[in-house]
Protein backbone atom coordinates (compact mmCIF):
# COMPACT_ATOMS: atom_id res chain seq x y z
CA UNK A 1 0.00 0.00 0.00
CA UNK A 2 2.57 2.54 0.96
CA UNK A 3 4.73 1.58 -2.32
CA UNK A 4 1.63 1.89 -4.26
CA UNK A 5 0.94 5.65 -2.58
CA UNK A 6 4.56 6.87 -3.46
CA UNK A 7 4.41 5.77 -6.46
CA UNK A 8 1.27 7.91 -7.43
CA UNK A 9 3.11 11.13 -6.00
CA UNK A 10 6.04 10.39 -8.01
CA UNK A 11 4.12 10.35 -11.31
CA UNK A 12 1.59 13.84 -10.66
CA UNK A 13 5.57 15.56 -9.43
CA UNK A 14 6.84 14.28 -12.62
CA UNK A 15 4.41 15.35 -14.62
CA UNK A 16 4.16 18.91 -13.25
CA UNK A 17 7.98 19.11 -14.12
CA UNK A 18 6.94 18.53 -18.05
CA UNK A 19 7.60 21.38 -20.10
CA UNK A 20 4.31 23.30 -21.17
CA UNK A 21 4.41 21.93 -24.58
CA UNK A 22 4.68 18.44 -23.92
CA UNK A 23 2.22 18.62 -21.16
CA UNK A 24 0.00 19.80 -24.36
CA UNK A 25 1.07 17.17 -26.65
CA UNK A 26 0.18 14.53 -23.85
CA UNK A 27 -2.67 15.62 -22.65
CA UNK A 28 -4.79 16.85 -26.46
CA UNK A 29 -6.61 14.71 -28.70
CA UNK A 30 -4.05 14.14 -32.13
CA UNK A 31 -5.08 16.37 -34.84
CA UNK A 32 -3.83 15.67 -38.63
CA UNK A 33 -1.21 18.04 -38.98
CA UNK A 34 2.54 18.34 -38.09
CA UNK A 35 3.61 19.16 -34.21
CA UNK A 36 7.16 19.97 -33.51
CA UNK A 37 8.83 18.21 -31.10
CA UNK A 38 9.50 19.15 -27.61
CA UNK A 39 13.07 20.10 -28.05
CA UNK A 40 12.59 22.34 -30.90
CA UNK A 41 10.03 24.29 -29.36
CA UNK A 42 10.87 27.36 -27.67
CA UNK A 43 8.86 28.58 -24.58
CA UNK A 44 8.07 32.67 -23.97
CA UNK A 45 7.56 33.73 -20.71
CA UNK A 46 4.51 35.92 -20.01
CA UNK A 47 5.28 39.00 -18.51
CA UNK A 48 3.76 39.33 -14.88
CA UNK A 49 2.38 42.73 -16.16
CA UNK A 50 1.89 45.13 -18.81
CA UNK A 51 4.38 47.86 -18.84
CA UNK A 52 2.85 51.72 -18.03
CA UNK A 53 2.03 54.20 -21.48
CA UNK A 54 2.35 57.20 -21.36
CA UNK A 55 0.13 59.33 -23.54
CA UNK A 56 0.84 63.30 -23.89
CA UNK A 57 -1.89 65.65 -23.20
CA UNK A 58 -2.33 67.26 -26.21
CA UNK A 59 -3.12 64.18 -27.74
CA UNK A 60 -5.83 63.30 -25.08
CA UNK A 61 -9.61 63.33 -26.76
CA UNK A 62 -12.27 63.49 -24.50
CA UNK A 63 -15.23 61.14 -25.82
CA UNK A 64 -18.39 63.42 -25.20
CA UNK A 65 -21.27 61.98 -22.95
CA UNK A 66 -23.96 60.32 -24.75
CA UNK A 67 -27.31 62.32 -24.23
CA UNK A 68 -29.21 61.35 -20.94
CA UNK A 69 -32.62 60.02 -21.31
CA UNK A 70 -35.37 60.74 -18.77
CA UNK A 71 -37.96 58.04 -18.93
CA UNK A 72 -37.89 57.05 -15.30
CA UNK A 73 -35.80 54.21 -14.18
CA UNK A 74 -36.33 51.89 -17.20
CA UNK A 75 -37.12 52.22 -20.88
CA UNK A 76 -40.63 50.69 -21.66
CA UNK A 77 -39.84 48.16 -24.91
CA UNK A 78 -41.48 49.00 -28.34
CA UNK A 79 -41.27 52.83 -27.24
CA UNK A 80 -39.95 55.49 -29.82
CA UNK A 81 -37.42 58.03 -28.00
CA UNK A 82 -36.28 61.51 -29.24
CA UNK A 83 -32.76 62.40 -28.62
CA UNK A 84 -31.43 65.79 -29.00
CA UNK A 85 -30.21 66.62 -31.98
CA UNK A 86 -27.98 69.78 -32.51
CA UNK A 87 -29.56 72.41 -35.41
CA UNK A 88 -28.91 71.34 -39.33
CA UNK A 89 -25.99 73.29 -41.16
CA UNK A 90 -27.69 75.71 -43.10
CA UNK A 91 -27.62 75.05 -46.53
CA UNK A 92 -25.99 77.62 -49.51
CA UNK A 93 -27.75 78.25 -52.36
CA UNK A 94 -25.72 79.03 -55.32
CA UNK A 95 -27.39 80.77 -58.30
CA UNK A 96 -25.95 81.41 -62.15
CA UNK A 97 -27.09 84.06 -63.93
CA UNK A 98 -27.32 83.46 -67.18
CA UNK A 99 -26.58 86.16 -69.52
CA UNK A 100 -29.08 86.75 -72.54
CA UNK A 101 -27.47 88.91 -74.25
CA UNK A 102 -24.07 86.77 -74.56
CA UNK A 103 -22.99 86.79 -78.24
CA UNK A 104 -23.12 83.04 -79.31
CA UNK A 105 -22.83 82.34 -82.49
CA UNK A 106 -21.96 78.79 -82.70
CA UNK A 107 -25.11 77.20 -83.68
CA UNK A 108 -25.45 79.80 -86.70
CA UNK A 109 -22.22 78.46 -88.16
CA UNK A 110 -21.87 74.81 -87.41
CA UNK A 111 -23.17 74.17 -90.79
CA UNK A 112 -21.00 76.96 -92.64
CA UNK A 113 -18.29 74.87 -90.98
CA UNK A 114 -19.14 71.59 -92.85
CA UNK A 115 -19.17 73.70 -95.59
CA UNK A 116 -15.77 75.14 -95.52
CA UNK A 117 -14.37 72.39 -94.61
CA UNK A 118 -15.82 70.07 -97.42
CA UNK A 119 -14.73 72.72 -99.84
CA UNK A 120 -11.17 72.92 -98.47
CA UNK A 121 -11.33 75.79 -96.79
CA UNK A 122 -12.59 77.67 -100.10
CA UNK A 123 -15.63 78.82 -98.75
CA UNK A 124 -15.92 82.53 -98.18
CA UNK A 125 -19.03 83.29 -95.48
CA UNK A 126 -17.38 81.33 -92.92
CA UNK A 127 -15.32 83.55 -90.41
CA UNK A 128 -11.84 82.39 -91.53
CA UNK A 129 -8.87 82.90 -94.55
CA UNK A 130 -9.34 80.52 -96.92
CA UNK A 131 -6.38 77.43 -97.52
CA UNK A 132 -4.99 79.49 -100.17
CA UNK A 133 -4.85 83.02 -98.16
CA UNK A 134 -3.46 81.03 -95.37
CA UNK A 135 -0.22 80.00 -97.19
CA UNK A 136 0.15 83.46 -99.10
CA UNK A 137 0.25 84.94 -95.55
CA UNK A 138 3.81 83.96 -94.58
CA UNK A 139 5.11 86.02 -97.63
CA UNK A 140 3.05 89.46 -96.50
CA UNK A 141 4.25 88.82 -93.14
CA UNK A 142 8.15 88.75 -94.51
CA UNK A 143 7.18 92.29 -96.39
CA UNK A 144 5.51 93.57 -93.04
CA UNK A 145 8.56 92.75 -91.28
CA UNK A 146 10.99 94.41 -93.98
CA UNK A 147 9.42 97.51 -93.21
CA UNK A 148 6.97 97.56 -95.80
CA UNK A 149 3.65 99.94 -94.58
CA UNK A 150 0.24 99.52 -96.82
CA UNK A 151 -0.58 102.57 -98.34
CA UNK A 152 -4.24 103.05 -96.93
CA UNK A 153 -4.75 101.60 -93.30
CA UNK A 154 -8.23 99.36 -92.68
CA UNK A 155 -8.65 100.34 -89.17
CA UNK A 156 -11.46 101.38 -88.01
CA UNK A 157 -13.33 101.81 -91.32
CA UNK A 158 -16.82 102.31 -90.96
CA UNK A 159 -17.79 103.36 -94.99
CA UNK A 160 -18.20 101.62 -98.09
CA UNK A 161 -16.58 98.63 -96.09
CA UNK A 162 -14.61 95.97 -98.43
CA UNK A 163 -12.35 95.02 -95.46
CA UNK A 164 -12.38 96.48 -91.67
CA UNK A 165 -10.31 95.73 -88.29
CA UNK A 166 -12.99 97.59 -85.77
CA UNK A 167 -12.27 97.90 -82.54
CA UNK A 168 -14.29 96.32 -79.54
CA UNK A 169 -14.09 97.20 -75.66
CA UNK A 170 -13.33 94.35 -74.24
CA UNK A 171 -15.20 94.44 -70.87
CA UNK A 172 -18.31 94.00 -73.99
CA UNK A 173 -17.68 91.70 -76.07
CA UNK A 174 -16.51 88.66 -73.59
CA UNK A 175 -12.85 89.67 -74.30
CA UNK A 176 -12.72 90.54 -77.84
CA UNK A 177 -10.53 93.47 -78.48
CA UNK A 178 -11.21 93.56 -82.46
CA UNK A 179 -13.14 92.17 -84.99
CA UNK A 180 -12.22 91.83 -88.77
CA UNK A 181 -14.89 92.25 -91.68
CA UNK A 182 -14.08 90.34 -94.66
CA UNK A 183 -15.56 90.48 -98.07
CA UNK A 184 -16.81 87.43 -100.65
CA UNK A 185 -14.07 87.16 -102.68
CA UNK A 186 -10.08 86.32 -102.21
CA UNK A 187 -8.00 88.65 -100.74
CA UNK A 188 -5.30 90.08 -102.41
CA UNK A 189 -1.12 90.32 -101.18
CA UNK A 190 -2.13 93.70 -100.71
CA UNK A 191 -5.12 93.65 -98.25
CA UNK A 192 -3.20 90.49 -96.22
CA UNK A 193 -0.64 93.00 -96.00
CA UNK A 194 -3.26 95.83 -94.65
CA UNK A 195 -4.75 93.24 -92.12
CA UNK A 196 -1.28 92.48 -90.49
CA UNK A 197 -0.68 96.38 -90.39
CA UNK A 198 -4.18 97.07 -88.83
CA UNK A 199 -3.44 94.68 -85.96
CA UNK A 200 0.01 95.66 -85.28
CA UNK A 201 -1.59 99.29 -84.89
CA UNK A 202 -3.09 97.87 -82.02
CA UNK A 203 -0.75 95.89 -80.66
CA UNK A 204 -2.13 92.71 -81.79
CA UNK A 205 -0.39 90.37 -84.14
CA UNK A 206 -2.54 88.76 -86.45
CA UNK A 207 -3.29 85.04 -86.32
CA UNK A 208 -5.69 83.59 -88.68
CA UNK A 209 -5.99 80.52 -86.59
CA UNK A 210 -7.53 83.01 -84.06
CA UNK A 211 -10.69 83.89 -86.29
CA UNK A 212 -14.41 82.77 -85.55
CA UNK A 213 -17.90 83.87 -84.94
CA UNK A 214 -16.85 85.89 -82.03
CA UNK A 215 -14.32 88.27 -83.73
CA UNK A 216 -14.79 88.14 -87.46
CA UNK A 217 -17.59 88.12 -90.51
CA UNK A 218 -17.24 87.05 -93.88
CA UNK A 219 -18.96 87.67 -97.23
CA UNK A 220 -22.09 88.74 -95.88
CA UNK A 221 -22.91 85.43 -94.02
CA UNK A 222 -24.25 87.49 -91.09
CA UNK A 223 -25.62 91.23 -90.57
CA UNK A 224 -24.96 91.90 -87.01
CA UNK A 225 -23.04 90.38 -84.09
CA UNK A 226 -26.18 89.33 -82.14
CA UNK A 227 -29.95 89.73 -82.89
CA UNK A 228 -31.87 91.56 -79.90
CA UNK A 229 -32.32 89.67 -77.16
CA UNK A 230 -34.57 90.14 -73.45
CA UNK A 231 -36.64 93.02 -74.30
CA UNK A 232 -34.71 95.18 -76.85
CA UNK A 233 -37.13 94.75 -79.71
CA UNK A 234 -40.31 95.10 -77.85
CA UNK A 235 -38.59 98.53 -76.77
CA UNK A 236 -37.14 99.10 -80.42
CA UNK A 237 -40.47 98.98 -82.17
CA UNK A 238 -41.91 101.07 -79.02
CA UNK A 239 -39.31 103.33 -79.48
CA UNK A 240 -39.55 103.48 -83.34
CA UNK A 241 -42.83 104.31 -83.55
CA UNK A 242 -42.36 107.33 -81.39
CA UNK A 243 -39.73 108.52 -83.22
CA UNK A 244 -41.66 108.59 -86.46
CA UNK A 245 -44.23 110.20 -85.13
CA UNK A 246 -42.27 113.18 -83.46
CA UNK A 247 -43.13 111.60 -79.69
CA UNK A 248 -39.40 110.61 -79.12
CA UNK A 249 -35.85 111.88 -80.05
CA UNK A 250 -32.58 110.82 -79.11
CA UNK A 251 -30.57 113.12 -77.02
CA UNK A 252 -27.23 112.23 -78.31
CA UNK A 253 -25.71 111.21 -81.82
CA UNK A 254 -25.17 107.74 -82.74
CA UNK A 255 -21.46 107.21 -83.51
CA UNK A 256 -20.70 104.67 -85.81
CA UNK A 257 -17.58 103.11 -84.36
CA UNK A 258 -18.14 100.26 -81.67
CA UNK A 259 -15.07 100.99 -79.42
CA UNK A 260 -16.40 104.04 -77.94
CA UNK A 261 -19.76 103.31 -76.04
CA UNK A 262 -19.96 99.56 -77.08
CA UNK A 263 -22.92 99.79 -80.25
CA UNK A 264 -22.00 100.27 -84.10
CA UNK A 265 -23.08 99.64 -87.41
CA UNK A 266 -20.72 100.26 -90.55
CA UNK A 267 -21.61 100.57 -93.86
CA UNK A 268 -20.66 97.55 -96.80
CA UNK A 269 -19.90 97.86 -99.92
CA UNK A 270 -22.57 95.46 -101.03
CA UNK A 271 -21.06 94.02 -103.88
CA UNK A 272 -18.73 92.67 -101.87
CA UNK A 273 -21.17 91.17 -99.27
CA UNK A 274 -23.59 89.16 -101.46
CA UNK A 275 -26.11 92.35 -101.36
CA UNK A 276 -25.92 93.00 -97.18
CA UNK A 277 -25.83 97.28 -96.63
CA UNK A 278 -24.38 97.15 -93.60
CA UNK A 279 -23.37 95.38 -90.16
CA UNK A 280 -24.45 96.35 -86.39
CA UNK A 281 -22.68 95.52 -83.69
CA UNK A 282 -24.41 95.04 -80.58
CA UNK A 283 -22.69 94.17 -76.85
CA UNK A 284 -22.83 91.36 -74.92
CA UNK A 285 -25.41 93.25 -72.45
CA UNK A 286 -29.00 95.12 -72.73
CA UNK A 287 -28.46 98.45 -74.33
CA UNK A 288 -30.78 101.06 -72.77
CA UNK A 289 -33.37 103.17 -74.61
CA UNK A 290 -30.93 106.00 -75.72
CA UNK A 291 -28.85 103.75 -77.12
CA UNK A 292 -31.50 102.01 -79.20
CA UNK A 293 -33.08 105.24 -80.05
CA UNK A 294 -29.74 106.75 -81.28
CA UNK A 295 -29.48 103.39 -83.41
CA UNK A 296 -33.02 104.20 -84.84
CA UNK A 297 -32.61 108.23 -85.82
CA UNK A 298 -29.26 107.09 -87.40
CA UNK A 299 -31.06 104.22 -89.58
CA UNK A 300 -34.39 106.21 -90.59
CA UNK A 301 -32.57 109.45 -90.93
CA UNK A 302 -34.25 112.65 -90.72
CA UNK A 303 -38.51 111.91 -90.42
CA UNK A 304 -40.07 114.46 -92.80
CA UNK A 305 -43.99 113.58 -91.59
CA UNK A 306 -45.69 114.72 -88.13
CA UNK A 307 -47.25 113.10 -85.86
CA UNK A 308 -51.08 114.39 -87.17
CA UNK A 309 -49.71 113.01 -90.54
CA UNK A 310 -49.46 109.11 -89.42
CA UNK A 311 -52.80 109.35 -87.40
CA UNK A 312 -54.52 110.48 -90.57
CA UNK A 313 -52.84 107.42 -92.29
CA UNK A 314 -53.64 105.09 -89.53
CA UNK A 315 -57.31 106.11 -89.80
CA UNK A 316 -57.68 106.31 -93.63
CA UNK A 317 -55.77 102.55 -93.83
CA UNK A 318 -58.11 101.38 -90.68
CA UNK A 319 -61.07 102.35 -93.17
CA UNK A 320 -60.31 100.78 -96.33
CA UNK A 321 -59.23 97.35 -95.36
CA UNK A 322 -62.76 97.53 -93.17
CA UNK A 323 -64.41 98.49 -97.36
CA UNK A 324 -61.97 96.49 -98.98
CA UNK A 325 -61.46 92.79 -96.56
CA UNK A 326 -63.81 93.10 -94.41
CA UNK A 327 -62.01 94.19 -91.12
CA UNK A 328 -63.45 95.05 -88.29
CA UNK A 329 -62.56 98.57 -87.19
CA UNK A 330 -61.81 97.20 -83.53
CA UNK A 331 -58.74 96.39 -84.29
CA UNK A 332 -55.00 97.81 -83.12
CA UNK A 333 -52.32 99.22 -84.23
CA UNK A 334 -48.61 98.51 -83.80
CA UNK A 335 -47.52 101.51 -85.52
CA UNK A 336 -46.23 102.34 -89.28
CA UNK A 337 -43.78 103.94 -91.51
CA UNK A 338 -43.79 105.50 -94.51
CA UNK A 339 -41.79 104.62 -97.54
CA UNK A 340 -41.63 103.24 -101.53
CA UNK A 341 -43.34 100.62 -103.20
CA UNK A 342 -40.19 99.47 -104.06
CA UNK A 343 -38.76 99.34 -100.59
CA UNK A 344 -40.98 96.38 -99.76
CA UNK A 345 -41.09 94.05 -103.07
CA UNK A 346 -39.16 93.95 -105.99
CA UNK A 347 -41.78 94.82 -108.45
CA UNK A 348 -42.84 97.71 -106.63
CA UNK A 349 -42.92 101.51 -108.20
CA UNK A 350 -42.12 104.90 -106.80
CA UNK A 351 -45.26 105.36 -105.05
CA UNK A 352 -44.72 107.13 -101.35
CA UNK A 353 -46.58 104.56 -99.16
CA UNK A 354 -47.77 104.35 -95.34
CA UNK A 355 -47.16 100.74 -94.39
CA UNK A 356 -48.98 99.04 -91.35
CA UNK A 357 -50.16 96.34 -89.55
CA UNK A 358 -53.23 95.35 -87.54
CA UNK A 359 -53.97 93.17 -85.10
CA UNK A 360 -57.11 91.42 -83.25
CA UNK A 361 -58.09 93.14 -79.57
CA UNK A 362 -57.23 90.24 -77.19
CA UNK A 363 -55.32 86.71 -77.90
CA UNK A 364 -58.69 85.13 -79.35
CA UNK A 365 -57.03 83.90 -82.79
CA UNK A 366 -54.18 84.82 -84.96
CA UNK A 367 -55.84 87.07 -87.69
CA UNK A 368 -53.47 89.89 -89.13
CA UNK A 369 -53.89 92.74 -91.41
CA UNK A 370 -50.95 93.90 -93.93
CA UNK A 371 -51.50 97.01 -95.43
CA UNK A 372 -49.73 99.76 -98.16
CA UNK A 373 -51.78 102.91 -98.37
CA UNK A 374 -50.61 105.83 -101.02
CA UNK A 375 -49.68 108.44 -98.86
CA UNK A 376 -52.34 110.60 -100.37
CA UNK A 377 -54.27 108.80 -98.52
CA UNK A 378 -56.96 107.46 -101.67
CA UNK A 379 -55.66 104.10 -102.68
CA UNK A 380 -54.96 101.10 -100.69
CA UNK A 381 -52.11 99.87 -102.92
CA UNK A 382 -51.82 96.20 -101.33
CA UNK A 383 -52.66 94.04 -98.63
CA UNK A 384 -52.96 90.55 -97.12
CA UNK A 385 -55.00 89.08 -93.87
CA UNK A 386 -54.57 86.15 -92.50
CA UNK A 387 -57.90 84.79 -91.26
CA UNK A 388 -56.72 81.85 -89.53
CA UNK A 389 -59.69 80.89 -87.11
CA UNK A 390 -59.43 77.88 -84.79
CA UNK A 391 -56.90 76.25 -86.48
CA UNK A 392 -57.72 72.79 -88.25
CA UNK A 393 -54.46 70.26 -89.01
CA UNK A 394 -55.50 67.93 -91.68
CA UNK A 395 -53.91 66.83 -94.46
CA UNK A 396 -56.93 66.55 -96.52
CA UNK A 397 -56.66 67.03 -100.95
CA UNK A 398 -59.27 67.96 -102.84
CA UNK A 399 -59.82 68.77 -106.40
CA UNK A 400 -58.97 72.15 -106.50
CA UNK A 401 -60.36 72.99 -109.71
CA UNK A 402 -63.83 71.86 -108.48
CA UNK A 403 -66.10 74.72 -109.15
CA UNK A 404 -67.31 75.02 -106.05
CA UNK A 405 -64.16 76.67 -105.14
CA UNK A 406 -64.33 79.85 -107.20
CA UNK A 407 -68.25 79.97 -106.11
CA UNK A 408 -67.48 80.32 -102.72
CA UNK A 409 -64.45 82.73 -102.87
CA UNK A 410 -66.99 85.07 -105.27
CA UNK A 411 -69.30 85.24 -103.08
CA UNK A 412 -66.29 85.71 -99.64
CA UNK A 413 -65.20 89.48 -102.04
CA UNK A 414 -68.74 90.44 -102.67
CA UNK A 415 -69.53 89.89 -99.20
CA UNK A 416 -67.07 91.78 -97.57
CA UNK A 417 -66.68 94.77 -100.03
CA UNK A 418 -68.91 97.82 -98.93
CA UNK A 419 -69.18 98.86 -103.28
CA UNK A 420 -71.09 97.30 -105.80
CA UNK A 421 -67.82 96.43 -107.58
CA UNK A 422 -67.99 92.57 -109.26
CA UNK A 423 -65.57 89.85 -110.24
CA UNK A 424 -65.27 90.39 -114.09
CA UNK A 425 -62.52 87.00 -114.16
CA UNK A 426 -62.43 84.27 -112.35
CA UNK A 427 -59.61 81.67 -112.39
CA UNK A 428 -58.10 78.69 -110.43
CA UNK A 429 -54.20 78.53 -109.95
CA UNK A 430 -54.60 74.97 -108.69
CA UNK A 431 -53.78 73.17 -104.89
CA UNK A 432 -51.31 75.08 -102.28
CA UNK A 433 -49.65 74.75 -99.32
CA UNK A 434 -51.15 76.59 -96.40
CA UNK A 435 -48.36 75.47 -93.81
CA UNK A 436 -49.15 73.09 -91.03
CA UNK A 437 -50.27 70.09 -93.03
CA UNK A 438 -53.27 71.97 -94.40
CA UNK A 439 -54.06 72.57 -97.76
CA UNK A 440 -56.52 74.34 -100.21
CA UNK A 441 -57.16 75.73 -103.81
CA UNK A 442 -55.70 79.29 -105.33
CA UNK A 443 -58.15 81.18 -106.58
CA UNK A 444 -57.58 84.44 -108.42
CA UNK A 445 -60.66 87.33 -108.71
CA UNK A 446 -59.72 90.40 -111.44
CA UNK A 447 -62.89 93.20 -110.02
CA UNK A 448 -63.88 95.62 -112.65
CA UNK A 449 -61.76 98.66 -111.19
CA UNK A 450 -58.93 96.27 -111.98
CA UNK A 451 -58.00 95.31 -108.21
CA UNK A 452 -57.50 91.56 -107.92
CA UNK A 453 -57.73 89.30 -105.06
CA UNK A 454 -55.68 85.77 -104.51
CA UNK A 455 -57.70 83.28 -101.83
CA UNK A 456 -56.36 80.76 -100.78
CA UNK A 457 -59.53 78.52 -100.08
CA UNK A 458 -59.11 76.11 -96.79
CA UNK A 459 -60.32 72.42 -97.91
CA UNK A 460 -61.34 71.80 -94.30
CA UNK A 461 -63.29 74.91 -93.29
CA UNK A 462 -64.18 75.93 -96.98
CA UNK A 463 -63.20 79.48 -95.47
CA UNK A 464 -60.36 81.84 -96.91
CA UNK A 465 -57.24 81.27 -94.79
CA UNK A 466 -54.95 84.04 -96.77
CA UNK A 467 -56.50 86.86 -98.65
CA UNK A 468 -53.59 89.10 -100.77
CA UNK A 469 -55.21 92.06 -102.11
CA UNK A 470 -53.84 94.14 -104.53
CA UNK A 471 -54.73 97.41 -106.79
CA UNK A 472 -54.78 97.97 -110.17
CA UNK A 473 -51.41 99.53 -110.62
CA UNK A 474 -49.64 96.73 -108.31
CA UNK A 475 -51.47 94.43 -110.06
CA UNK A 476 -50.29 95.00 -113.12
CA UNK A 477 -46.94 95.54 -112.06
CA UNK A 478 -46.58 91.96 -110.43
CA UNK A 479 -48.43 90.61 -113.82
CA UNK A 480 -45.38 91.92 -115.70
CA UNK A 481 -43.04 90.42 -113.51
CA UNK A 482 -43.51 87.30 -113.04
CA UNK A 483 -44.56 87.14 -116.86
CA UNK A 484 -40.73 88.19 -117.78
CA UNK A 485 -39.94 85.61 -114.74
CA UNK A 486 -41.44 82.91 -116.69
CA UNK A 487 -40.04 84.20 -119.97
CA UNK A 488 -36.46 83.87 -118.76
CA UNK A 489 -37.01 80.14 -117.34
CA UNK A 490 -38.62 79.16 -120.77
CA UNK A 491 -35.51 80.88 -122.48
CA UNK A 492 -33.04 79.43 -120.24
CA UNK A 493 -34.66 76.17 -120.89
CA UNK A 494 -34.42 76.35 -124.46
CA UNK A 495 -30.71 77.35 -124.12
CA UNK A 496 -30.05 73.97 -122.07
Amino acid sequence: MKSTKWMSILIVISTMMLPVAALAQATLPPVNSLTPLPAMVETTPLPTALPAVTIPPENVTEVPQLPQVSAGETLEENVVYALPSPEPEPMVQISVQENQYAIDLEAYYSEYADIYISTGEAYMQYPALTREEKERLGAAKARYDAGERPQTSILNRVEDVSISLCQLPPEQYQGEQAFLVLPYRTLTDDELLQIIDAYAAIGMEFQPESLSWRNCMRGGGIECSRSYAGDELERANLLTNMYLWGNAAPEGAFTPQPMDDGVGMILLNEEEFCGMEEYRFFPARRMSDEELLEYIAFDIGEVSVSGDDYSRWENQTRQQLHNLLGMPLTVESRGGYVGKESDWTVFGGDRQAYRTSFYPVGESNWELWNAELSSDGETLISANAVIRGPVAYSDLHCDPFDGKWSELAAEWVQGVRSDSAAPVEVECWGEGSLGLRQFGAVVCLTMDDGSTYTLYMDYVTERPFLVVYMDSERSRANDEYWADDAMEEIRRWREE
